[in-house]
């Protein structure tokens, strides 16, 4: 686990990218993810930032629920 709700499984289901990132809070997609799931990074504390990439089309109810630290999401049209 890289941060405290980031799992290796979560790793390669989402195709996160920049390992150093995720110590600081922040996560990026790699641009052929399509869908976050339904409480993919709930309950995620240490989550700051969400760069979510134009591929995405849906996000699941709950996907980042509980996540307290949470300040900043950026969202494109596609969802």
């Amino acid at each position: 686990i890289i941060a405290s709700c980031i799992s290796v499984k979560e790793q390669t289901k989402y195709k996160l990218v920049n390992t150093k990132v995720y110590q600081k809070g922040i996560i990026t997609f790699n641009a052929n993810v399509t869908k976050i799931g339904y409480d993919a990074f709930d309950n995620c504390k240490k989550l700051k930032t969400i760069i979510i990439p134009d591929s995405v089309t849906e996000i699941g109810r709950y996907a980042f629920s509980n996540c307290t630290s949470l300040t900043s999401v950026t969202i494109p049209d596609s969802v």
